[in-house]
């Protein structure tokens, strides 16, 4: 890990609240929000900005392990890789069903990366799709006309992503009453 990022740690193991917690991750962002920084534009005005500066206060240790094995070495993925209370993780073991959801924008957790999930869990999945990003892909309201859209459907032993979308209607609306439980329980889709 940069020393420059070890020195923003207060002396109590805890990341204070700084720019340095919500620019770990727009960093991750290489063309959205950073790059109209890098060209000194300000961002336009949008609510949902606000939740970028919204920062939690993390442990130091958690902070820096997270951004290391998680987004440096991609170690969650290696079986056994990490472990957590002594115990190695390792994905394959999971056999219940999971309710994977993504959005196309999204530069935290890029939709095409958590989709290879599928191909390594036992247990049965369903995954949707929505358009826009990290947040709006996610708590977009329904409106008149349909500004989003979404794919959702069967998704387990999938490898590839976008022959997994190309077998999946696209469905034209916000996908905000399928990401809860209600979604899970669905017997029909669209």
């Amino acid at each position: 890990m940069s020393q420059d990022l070890r020195q923003h740690y207060s002396g109590n193991g805890v990341m204070p609240w700084n720019p340095w917690t919500s620019q770990a991750f727009t960093s991750l962002d290489p063309f959205g929000i950073v790059s109209s920084y890098l060209y000194g534009e300000d961002p336009p005005p949008f609510d949902v900005l606000y939740w970028n500066t919204d920062s939690t206060r993390l442990p130091a240790r958690m902070h820096a392990t997270y951004l290391r094995e998680c987004y440096v070495k991609n170690a969650l993925i290696e079986p056994d890789a990490l472990t957590l209370g002594g115990r190695g993780i390792d994905l394959r073991r999971i056999r219940q069903p999971l309710y994977m959801v993504g959005t196309e924008q999204d530069h935290i957790a890029p939709w095409k990366e958590t989709f290879k999930l599928c191909g390594v869990v036992q247990g049965p999945i369903r995954y949707l799709l929505a358009t826009s990003g990290h947040i709006m892909g996610i708590i977009s309201p329904p409106v008149d006309p349909p500004k989003r859209r979404y794919w959702v459907g069967d998704a387990e032993g999938h490898g590839d992503p976008e022959t997994w979308r190309a077998g999946i209607p696209k469905v034209l609306g916000s996908s905000g009453g399928r990401t809860g439980r209600r979604g899970w329980r669905s017997a029909a889709d669209p």
